[in-house]
């Protein structure tokens, strides 16, 4: 394919759970570029590294269209995302600050 994307023989499939996360991924990185801190340093965070606080990527990823929903559906597909997104090793976490990994 000419724009390296995978497709099946079904065609382009993608699910709505993959974009929310995708697009929360986006907003994160986005947020640290624009807002991110280097806390103070600690065993926990890799050294250097910006981070912002959850807060802040819960509220930069609302309005950033994770869900087409009401408040409890964003506030629920955020939750979502950004569990996946830990789990798999894209985000780091520690106590409320948050960074990307990849």
């Amino acid at each position: 394919m000419s724009n390296d994307e995978w497709a099946s023989e079904r065609g382009n499939f993608s699910t709505a759970k993959g974009k929310a996360r995708d697009r929360a991924f986006e907003v994160l990185k986005d947020t640290i570029a624009r807002h991110g801190k280097v806390p103070t340093a600690n065993e926990n965070i890799p050294p250097a590294t910006p981070c912002i606080s959850e807060t802040h990527w819960r509220a930069a990823g609302e309005p950033g269209c994770i869900s087409e929903g009401f408040a409890d559906a964003t506030r629920m597909a955020f939750k979502r995302a950004a569990a996946k997104l830990i789990k798999d090793g894209m985000v780091g976490k520690w106590t409320d600050w948050v960074w990307a990994i990849r």
